[in-house]
Formats: C-alpha cells, sequence, structure tokens
C-alpha cells in the first residue's frame, strides 16, 4: 500500500498523541473477546448513525481508524442493511470480513457478494461490485490489515475458517437499485 502523508491536526480532530494514544488502547482492547464483543455489537450502532448522518465523515472512532459504512441487501429478506466496516484503501478499497473473530463469515460478506452494495465513505456514496480476493493478493492485504489493526492474527487463530477480504470495484451510478437513505440499520 503506498504511504499516505500523515494527517494534520484540525480543530476538530484530537491531537496527533492523542489518536495514537486512542488507537493503541482500541486496538489491544479490540484484540480480547470482550472487545471483539463490544466492537461487534455495540460500537456499530452508535457508527452506523454518525456515519450515515455526516455521509461517511463521522465514526465514533474519532478519525483514529478508517471506517466505512457498507449497505447491503439481504440475500433472504430483500432488506437493506448498513454495516460500518473497518478498510483498506490500496489499489480499490478492501474489507476484512472477520466477523470479531466469530466461526462463521459476517452477513454483510455474504450479501455482498451475491448484489451490489453501497459505499458511504468520506463524503461519498457510491456503488460498488464486492470480489473475494483470494492468493498473494489476500497475503498481502492481510498483512496491511494486521498492521492497521494487529488483534485480526487473534481473530485468525481463533477460528478454524480463513477470514476473508473483500475487494470493492465502484461501480456505474445506475447500476445500484434501491432507496438511496431507506435503510434499515
Amino acid at each position: 500500500m503506498p504511504e499516505s502523508t500523515p494527517r494534520t491536526a484540525s480543530p476538530r480532530d484530537p491531537s496527533p498523541g492523542i489518536r495514537s494514544w486512542l488507537r493503541d488502547g482500541a486496538l489491544k482492547f479490540a484484540a480480547t473477546r470482550a472487545g471483539a464483543w463490544c466492537f461487534t455489537r455495540i460500537t456499530p450502532p452508535l457508527d452506523r448513525f454518525l456515519l450515515h448522518i455526516s455521509h461517511g465523515r463521522w465514526n465514533i472512532a474519532l478519525g483514529v481508524m478508517p471506517i466505512l459504512l457498507l449497505t447491503t441487501t439481504g440475500a433472504r429478506t430483500g432488506r437493506r442493511y448498513r454495516t460500518p466496516l473497518l478498510y483498506l484503501q490500496d489499489d480499490a478499497l478492501y474489507l476484512i470480513a472477520s466477523g470479531g473473530g466469530s466461526r462463521r463469515h459476517p452477513a454483510w460478506y455474504h450479501n455482498a457478494l451475491k448484489a451490489p452494495v453501497q459505499v458511504t465513505v468520506a463524503g461519498r456514496r457510491f456503488g460498488a461490485a464486492a470480489t473475494r480476493v483470494s492468493g498473494p493478493d489476500h497475503e498481502r492485504l492481510w498483512g496491511q490489515f494486521c498492521r492497521l489493526n494487529p488483534g485480526f492474527n487473534r481473530y485468525q487463530a481463533r477460528v478454524a475458517r480463513q477470514i476473508p477480504i473483500v475487494r470493492l470495484v465502484p461501480l456505474a451510478p445506475a447500476t445500484v437499485a434501491g432507496p438511496r437513505d431507506g435503510c434499515n440499520g
């Protein structure tokens, strides 16, 4: 992943020292079973709300971690679901389907592979198709995700499944059906 230029603190952002301290503490906690439960059950509703009203600009992580809002359509129900997720930006946007180290792939993963998704990030909203990453690309991206959050190694050690990585490929604007903001959360 090309190194991005460091973000400079703005009046709304905590100072870089505080961001680093918050990030390190959150990552240590997230790597535990209790932290994984908290970050998959408690923080998503807050992030879902913040990311939705701010069009992907604000999240509970206060700019410490890159979070986007993924909107999927349930394969069985047809309902729309909004899921806040950690992402990497390399040659595309990538997501990791860790589910906090759960035994099964998260529902958003299955839904994203079956139908186009909507992505809200950094003030932009666009349609995308999700594809599973495999082989050397998976290994390279796995290393990048683990540098971002070392807890992913612990998650992988707890489960028999390979934790998938998903690539989001932007679509033309007319290819994403459904209401713009009428999503169930």
